[in-house]
C-alpha cells in the first residue's frame, strides 16, 4: 500500500527546490558579473602597458677622443675583424653586437715624428661607408689609400699649398674605424715618414730612403735590395696628426713616375677600397697607358681608383682614362684651385 506524502511535506520540498533554483540563479548572477570585471580589469591594464622603443638613433661605442689609444700590432696576414656595440634605450636595456667588414689593422701607431694638436677638424666617429673627399673625388669603403705627386714642380703656381691644404683637410675627416696609407711620389716612391736625404739624385741616380731607422737604396725610381714596407695605419687622432704633419714639412723630389706608386697601393694586403691618384705631372703614353691597365686591374678586384689633374691640362687625358677605368672619379683643379668633377663613373 502506497502512502501520500503530507501537505506539509509536499510544501517542504518546494521550498527547498525553490531555495536551491534562488542560489543557483544567484550564483550565475555573481558569475557574469565577476566575468565582466575581470574583462575590465584586463582592458585597462593593458592600455597602460607602455610601448618598448627606441629613443633616439643607435650610439655607436667607440674609443673616446680624450682617451689614449691602444697600441697593438696585428700582421698584415691575419686581419682582425672589429665589432661594433650599439645599445638601445628601452625599458629593459638590451645591447647587442654587430660586426663590421674586417677593419684590419696592420701599424695602428706610427713610429715617425711627434703629434701635434691641431684642435678641431677631426671627424666624429660614424659607421657609414661613405668617407672623406679629395679634390671633389668621393672615397668609400674602411682602406682609403692617397698616392699624391710630390714631385718638384708641385713647388709651381701654388700646387703644393693646395695639395697640403686639402690632403690636411681630407686626412682629418678619416673616422677612427678606417685604415689609411699616404704613399707620396716622384721619380721614387715612399710612404709618409720617410726621409729621403738623398732626393736630388731623383729618378735617374742612387739614392736610398730611409724609414723608421733603416735605409732602403733605390736606383732609377724602384728599390734595389728590398722595398720600404707599405702598411695600413689606423685613422686615430694621433696617427692623423703625425701624417698630417709630415706632409706639411716634407720637400718635394724629382722626377715623376704614375706606375709604381699605383702598383703598391693596389697590392696592398688586405686590398684598399679607394684610391685617391693626385698629380701634376704628365707622363709618357706608355707609361700613362701602363697605369690604365693597373686601373683596370683595381677595378676588377673591387678597388676604386679616383684621379685628379692638379693645374696641369697635359695630364687630364691620361687621368679621365685611369679613373674612368678604375670606376671611379676624375676632377681638375683649376688655376684658382677650384676643384671641378669632371666624370663620374654610371653617370
Amino acid at each position: 500500500m502506497e502512502f501520500a506524502p503530507a501537505p506539509d511535506q509536499l510544501k517542504a520540498a518546494e521550498d527547498r527546490k525553490a531555495t536551491i533554483a534562488a542560489i543557483f540563479t544567484t550564483l550565475l548572477f555573481m558569475g557574469a558579473i565577476a566575468a565582466v570585471l575581470m574583462l575590465w580589469v584586463i582592458a585597462t591594464f593593458e592600455k597602460k602597458i607602455p610601448t618598448i622603443s627606441v629613443v633616439g638613433a643607435p650610439s655607436i661605442s667607440d674609443t673616446p677622443e680624450d682617451q689614449p689609444q691602444q697600441k697593438t700590432r696585428q700582421q698584415a696576414s691575419t686581419p682582425a675583424t672589429t665589432t661594433t656595440s650599439f645599445t638601445l634605450t628601452t625599458p629593459s636595456p638590451t645591447s647587442f653586437t654587430v660586426a663590421t667588414s674586417p677593419v684590419p689593422i696592420n701599424n695602428p701607431t706610427m713610429d715617425f715624428g711627434a703629434p701635434p694638436s691641431f684642435g678641431n677638424g677631426f671627424a666624429p666617429a660614424s659607421s657609414g661607408g661613405v668617407g672623406p673627399t679629395f679634390f671633389g673625388t668621393q672615397s668609400k669603403g674602411n682602406n682609403i689609400a692617397y698616392v699624391v705627386d710630390f714631385s718638384k714642380s708641385m713647388n709651381q703656381k701654388g700646387r703644393v699649398d693646395l695639395m697640403r691644404d686639402e690632403l690636411t683637410k681630407s686626412l682629418r675627416k678619416l673616422e677612427e674605424n678606417k685604415n689609411f696609407i699616404l704613399i707620396c711620389f716622384a721619380g721614387p716612391y715612399w710612404p709618409a715618414g720617410a726621409d729621403l736625404p738623398d732626393s736630388e739624385k731623383g729618378l735617374n741616380g742612387k739614392a736610398a730612403v730611409t724609414f723608421n731607422g733603416e735605409k732602403y737604396p733605390y736606383s732609377n725610381g724602384e728599390y734595389t735590395k728590398k722595398k720600404v714596407p707599405f702598411e695600413w695605419s689606423q685613422a686615430t687622432r694621433a696617427n692623423i696628426s703625425k701624417t698630417t704633419s709630415y706632409v706639411r714639412s716634407a720637400d718635394m723630389v724629382l722626377g715623376t713616375d704614375w706606375v709604381k706608386p699605383l702598383k703598391a697601393a693596389i697590392e696592398m694586403d688586405p686590398r684598399p677600397d679607394t684610391i685617391f691618384f693626385m698629380t701634376d705631372g704628365a707622363v709618357r703614353k706608355s707609361s700613362s697607358d701602363e697605369a690604365i691597365e693597373l686601373a683596370r686591374y683595381a677595378s676588377r678586384r673591387g678597388i676604386t681608383v679616383n684621379a685628379t689633374a692638379l693645374i696641369e691640362p697635359g695630364a687630364e687625358d691620361g687621368l679621365l682614362a685611369l679613373a674612368k677605368a678604375g670606376k671611379g672619379m676624375f676632377s681638375i683643379v683649376e688655376k684658382n684651385g677650384r676643384a671641378k668633377v669632371v666624370y663620374r663613373h654610371g653617370e
